[in-house]
């Protein structure tokens, strides 16, 4: 096991942006939640778990990680949502983190003399800063997720307001506003 997690180069991206500070209470969670699953559901050959917590134990001394075994499951539950709030809270700030980790990266390799580092640091966060923007007009210019039409409000000529829910008559009160749009758009202003 251990040779194949020294040999594997995938890289997961998760839904907050890599930091050593996200890092840490990411791999806490996991570790939790595998115990958690351990605690449902006994492993067979739980070496690799108790491996883990003594490796996590030994890269962070802030949380002290017991065995599997030193744990009841209402603990475990109770230090998942302890995780969980404490991510919540790195929230807001995890860009910025984010950005400064990255940016001591790059004058760590200035200060060693590794340019071409620095310089592929630099241009991964100038890709990543695109990828948000790019990721902003996905989400305005894709097709939404709306939900179908049961019943539309129409006012009608001497001012009562009316509700539709017939198809046809949907399709035709929408055709009737989008091409009322389409007509006052294309007319010159005076």
């Amino acid at each position: 096991m251990k040779c194949a997690e020294s040999k594997c180069k995938k890289k997961c991206a998760g839904k907050l942006p890599n930091s050593p500070k996200v890092s840490y209470w990411c791999k806490r969670l996991r570790l939790f939640d595998r115990i958690r699953k351990h605690k449902i559901n006994p492993l067979k050959d739980p070496r690799n778990l108790y491996r883990s917590c003594v490796v996590l134990s030994k890269d962070c001394s802030e949380m002290e990680v017991l065995q599997p075994k030193d744990y009841t499951l209402a603990e475990v539950e109770a230090r998942i949502i302890a995780i969980k709030d404490q991510l919540d809270l790195l929230k807001p700030i995890t860009p910025e983190l984010r950005f400064s980790y990255i940016n001591d990266k790059i004058d760590e390799a200035i200060v060693d003399g590794n340019t071409k580092k620095a310089k592929e640091l630099a241009n991964m966060l100038d890709r990543e800063a695109l990828r948000g923007g790019y990721q902003e007009i996905k989400k305005t210019t894709n097709k939404g997720k709306g939900r179908k039409v049961f019943s539309v409000e129409t006012e009608d000529s001497d001012g009562t307001r009316s509700i539709i829910s017939s198809k046809v008559d949907i399709e035709r009160v929408a055709g009737q506003t989008i091409g009322e749009r389409y007509r006052l758009a294309f007319q010159p202003r005076l």
